[in-house]
């Protein structure tokens, strides 16, 4: 317990005590979270509180502070109970000391009915709790809308509600507290982030005026989330918390045979407490917590078992990835720019524009159907070089791979084809230094015992070929391992510079690369993929069987 609480907390009874208190307490939210919410604090505070409470200085206005800490670390405990109802509780003494009080409150949640949910808490502290029954107003007192007998309204909104605009009197929002306002499934939509951003920046932001304090509360959820883009943008202050304070230590340092025993037994149904009890002070030796009282290291262990690795990595230590368990290293990644003389490669070669012999243009498409689905297309745009003095095993050796550029949506699949003739037009343009590039497109083959299918495909490919004037063919292109396996294979080239990377591709093609395997969507890697196998020529001699499925090539003939 804090030394400041524990030194009150032996005070005598009094109103001069009393008053002591209500001083401290003004200056320090734990003191009056311990005396005035005392039901709620069933254990000592953790490392996170105190700068969750002191996030915003007594009298600041016009903050903006993004704070990220992990599930159950009672972060909207702290935030949009205790603090808010420390604004509603000092209002008067704010106004005494001639700073700006909270007039108008505005909460945030993902849903209506989450943020609805914060009001009815409020309203239920206010009903049982002697210290702030005070606070009930005659007027509003809902569960959509609150105002205080000392004349403070509080609202309740979900995320894209709208806040901007809003007034009370002749105030705009002086607090706006999001708390948990992203999805943990929509956020995986690149479609939805975007949406879900734009309404951040452009309403919520905008909301209020110079005075105007906004803080955020939140559980990472994605690298693109509102709250993540929020860690590297201007005039935002970030507090950034993690269940177990090291990584690392998710894998115990020194005792990790141990967890490994505990984790036999534990998973097998056997008695792991009692193995644990024995062994308790080595298994936990040397591992800095959070909230030691409550998100233990026995509790971590468990939802690795019980939940996975990855989803603790999320939910306990705000990390959106494992680099561990990432495969490529995109941060050594060979890069290069688009010159007037050629590719010139970040490892200071110049590929000339002369030795570039054409390009490949593979589609990773989806949806068989003539309508949108759940599934995403993606088109590779990959140049290659020949180097026909290169000797070696590996196919890339004789035809280095420059991916150019990447498409990536969701849409029919006519127009994911016609997408293939807007990216050969765009990659004639770049191509126009080099004689006669060899343009080849192709698209995945499906098992179509009717070709139904691919008739489909081939007619809407020369309908557009018309339409866009080009000469280009069609190719179905098979494939022979599950999508997984496919990717793995672009490991040694990724390694070793034979597959180089145009600086200016999309952010979403540098995510699905960094974060192979655990990324939300792995289209755009499996379309380079099937280009550069294209390139490599993998699969010129494919033969199908009676079915309309390919044959599996000898392993000679893969060699990857």
């Amino acid at each position: 317990m804090d030394s400041t609480i524990q030194s009150l907390d032996s005070l005598p009874d009094g109103s001069r005590t009393r008053n002591k208190i209500r001083a401290c307490g003004f200056w320090d939210i734990r003191v009056f979270s311990y005396f005035f919410l005392g039901e709620y604090v069933t254990d000592p505070f953790g490392k996170h509180h105190g700068p969750i409470f002191n996030c915003l200085e007594r009298g600041e206005r016009g903050a903006r502070v993004n704070i990220l800490a992990p599930r159950g670390s009672a972060k909207t405990t702290a935030l949009a109970r205790n603090y808010l109802l420390h604004c509603l509780y000092y209002k008067e003494i704010y106004e005494q000391l001639e700073m700006i009080s909270d007039n108008f409150i505005v909460l945030v949640s993902e849903t209506m009915t989450a943020s609805q949910a914060r009001l009815r808490d409020l309203q239920s502290i206010v009903a049982s709790n002697e210290h702030f029954s005070w606070l009930k107003g005659e007027r509003a007192w809902g569960t959509k809308e609150l105002i205080t007998s000392n004349d403070t309204r509080i609202i309740a909104r979900g995320r894209e509600g709208q806040i901007r605009g809003e007034l009370y009197k002749q105030y705009r929002p002086s607090l706006i507290i999001c708390d948990d306002i992203d999805n943990a499934e929509s956020v995986k939509n690149p479609d939805m982030r975007e949406k879900n951003r734009l309404w951040f920046a452009s309403d919520l932001e905008y909301s209020g005026d110079k005075d105007t304090n906004i803080v955020l509360i939140e559980t990472l959820k994605h690298e693109e989330a509102i709250a993540s883009t929020l860690r590297s943008k201007p005039g935002w202050k970030n507090l950034f918390f993690r269940a177990v304070e090291s990584p690392q230590d998710l894998r115990h340092p020194t005792a990790e045979d141990l967890w490994e025993r505990w984790e036999d037994l534990y998973t097998k149904g056997e008695n792991a407490a009692a193995f644990y009890e024995k062994h308790e002070a080595k298994m936990n030796d040397g591992v800095k917590l959070l909230w030691p009282s409550r998100l233990t290291y026995l509790s971590v262990r468990k939802d690795i078992c019980n939940k996975g690795y990855f989803p603790v990595m999320r939910e306990l230590q705000n990390e959106t990835r494992d680099p561990s368990q990432e495969i490529f290293d995109m941060d050594t990644a060979v890069r290069f720019d688009v010159t007037e003389n050629g590719l010139m490669r970040d490892d200071e070669v110049l590929v000339a524009w002369k030795n570039i012999t054409g390009a490949t243009l593979f589609l990773d498409w989806a949806g068989a159907g003539d309508s949108k689905d759940s599934c995403y297309a993606a088109i590779a745009t990959v140049l290659w070089e020949e180097r026909p003095q290169a000797t070696g095993e590996h196919p890339l050796l004789q035809y280095h791979a420059y991916l150019l550029n990447t498409w990536y949506d969701r849409c029919r699949p006519a127009e994911q084809i016609e997408q293939i003739f807007k990216q050969v037009q765009s990659v004639r343009a770049v191509m126009a230094r080099v004689r006669n590039p060899k343009i080849i497109t192709a698209i995945e083959q499906y098992i179509d015992t009717t070709s139904t299918i691919h008739t489909y495909v081939q007619r809407v490919f020369d309908d557009c070929r018309k339409q866009y004037n080009e000469s280009v063919a069609l190719q179905f292109h098979p494939r022979y391992n599950k999508k997984d396996e496919r990717i793995l294979t672009l490991d040694a080239p990724i390694k070793n510079g034979w597959l180089a990377f145009n600086r200016e591709l999309p952010e979403e093609c540098w995510r699905e690369f960094r974060q192979y395997p655990n990324a939300d969507f792995l289209d755009i890697p499996d379309a380079v993929q099937g280009a550069t196998e294209i390139i490599a020529g993998r699969g010129r001699e494919v033969k199908l069987d009676d079915m309309g499925r390919p044959r599996r090539p000898r392993a000679e003939v893969l060699r990857l």
